[in-house]
């Protein structure tokens, strides 16, 4: 029984009847590991489709998809740890063709970046915060992908965090794109509005208001503008985890971690 978790995950890939191929050639092994590539890439499970929370996918169906295409061209998972090395050397031509191809990468090398992103994705608030609302942190694939990116789940919920209102910005309607930078650039002026600590956020959120106010593009006063961010923050976190303080707001993500 192939198990779901995340540590149980990493190279489980393992069958009963295994005909090892380790008398064969590697030109013969990557010929057929190469057509076995070819399958899983037609079926296009793309990394977002996995890491989703709510997603239909799990560990077993994937794992049961590459098990027959390996299966499917001779091979099984120990042929394929077998020929570690060669495939390795290979790396560039199979990386980021789709999620089953990615995570039989990572399984061989748990230092592989899965998902095809290179390092500064950790830099653009707003692709975290879509990987974020998203849920990558409370699923097994998705927890892998911010291991390899962010380090560990907790420097990735801290990114999120300490960087909430950017993310509002990015994520919200209330305003013009166009002014975007500018309001960004206010920001850094006023200095911290976001404390964080032991996986609790302080945010400043009426002196983050009045940065913001002139660029709303509805003027309204701070309680209707707190009442839509409160909004916006409940379709991410639980109520319960948000205490309103007024002028500030205690967000708990110790949950999360």
């Amino acid at each position: 029984m192939i198990k779901k978790t995340f540590k149980d995950f990493i190279l489980l890939l393992e069958t009963e009847d295994s005909h090892f191929m380790s008398k064969s050639s590697s030109k013969d092994f990557l010929n057929s590991f190469d057509a076995a590539i070819y399958d899983l890439r037609i079926e296009g499970v793309w990394w977002t489709k996995i890491a989703k929370k709510n997603t239909k996918w799990d560990s077993e169906m994937i794992w049961n998809d590459i098990n027959q295409a390996l299966n499917g061209h001779g091979l099984t998972w120990e042929d394929v740890k077998a020929h570690k090395d060669e495939i390795l050397q290979r790396v560039g031509e199979y990386c980021s063709m789709c999620a089953p191809v990615d995570i039989m990468l990572y399984n061989l090398d748990n230092r592989y970046k899965v998902g095809g992103w290179d390092e500064s994705i950790t830099k653009d608030v707003e692709e975290t915060f879509i990987k974020y609302r998203y849920g990558y942190h409370e699923t097994g694939y998705g927890r892998i992908f911010i291991n390899s990116y962010w380090g560990s789940i907790e420097d990735f919920i801290e990114s999120v965090a300490k960087n909430i209102l950017e993310g509002f910005i990015h994520d919200s309607s209330f305003v013009d794109f166009s002014d975007i930078e500018e309001v960004k650039s206010d920001m850094r002026e006023e200095g911290d509005l976001v404390q964080y600590e032991d996986g609790k956020a302080i945010v400043y959120l009426e002196n983050f208001y009045y940065i913001i106010k002139p660029y709303l593009k509805r003027k309204t006063d701070y309680e209707k503008f707190k009442s839509f961010f409160l909004n916006w923050l409940e379709q991410m976190i639980s109520y319960d985890n948000i205490e309103d303080k007024d002028m500030y707001l205690v967000i708990d993500f110790s949950e999360q971690l």
